[in-house]
C-alpha cells in the first residue's frame, strides 16, 4: 500500500471514530434506554453547548479534510518541480558538453598542425678524396591556422665506416 493511501485510511478511520462518538453513540444509547432517560441523555439537542460542540467537530473535520487536500496538491506540485529541476539539470549538462565541444573545436582550429612531408637528399662529391657527402633537407608543412613556434626535431644518425652497397646510386 502506498504512503498516500495509508495516510487516507488512517485519517478516514479517525474521522469515522470521532463521528461515531459524537453522533452514533448517543443515538445508540437513545434506542437502548428507556424513553424518559433518552430525552435527558441526548446531549446534542439538550442545550446550545452540545449543538455548538457538534458543529465545532464538523468544522474541525472539514478543516482536516481541506488540510489533506492541500497536502496532496503540494505533493503534486513538488513532483512537477522535481521533473522541472531534472530537466534543467539535463539542459545544463548538455550546455556544458556543448561548450566543451566548442572550446575543443576552437583550440583545434587555432593550433599549428605540422607534419613531415619527406626529405631531399642532396649529395656532394669530393673530387680530391673520392668521398660522397650527403646533405639531408627534411620538409615540414604547417597545415594549421597559426604559425609554428618552438618546434623541436630530434634526429638520430649513425656514422658507419663501411662500404656502401654497389646498387646505391646518388
Amino acid at each position: 500500500m502506498s504512503k498516500f493511501c495509508a495516510d487516507r485510511v488512517i485519517i478516514f478511520s479517525v474521522v469515522g471514530l470521532v463521528a461515531w462518538a459524537i453522533i452514533g453513540l448517543p443515538t445508540f444509547n437513545f434506542f437502548t434506554r428507556a424513553t424518559n432517560e433518552a430525552a435527558t441523555y441526548l446531549w446534542l439537542t439538550k442545550d446550545a453547548a452540545g449543538l455548538f460542540t457538534f458543529w465545532l467537530a464538523v468544522f474541525a473535520g472539514a478543516q482536516a479534510l481541506l488540510f489533506l487536500w492541500q497536502l496532496w496538491l503540494i505533493r503534486e506540485s513538488l513532483n512537477d518541480a522535481k521533473i522541472a529541476a531534472e530537466a534543467a539539470s539535463e539542459g545544463a549538462k548538455a550546455a556544458r558538453e556543448s561548450a566543451d565541444t566548442a572550446k575543443l573545436a576552437m583550440v583545434s582550429e587555432s593550433r599549428a598542425y605540422v607534419y613531415y612531408n619527406g626529405c631531399r637528399w642532396i649529395s656532394h662529391r669530393d673530387i680530391g678524396n673520392g668521398h660522397i657527402f650527403w646533405r639531408i633537407r627534411p620538409c615540414w608543412i604547417n597545415s594549421g591556422n597559426t604559425p609554428t613556434r618552438q618546434m623541436r626535431v630530434y634526429v638520430h644518425y649513425e656514422l658507419l665506416d663501411a662500404e656502401l652497397p654497389p646498387d646505391l646510386h646518388p
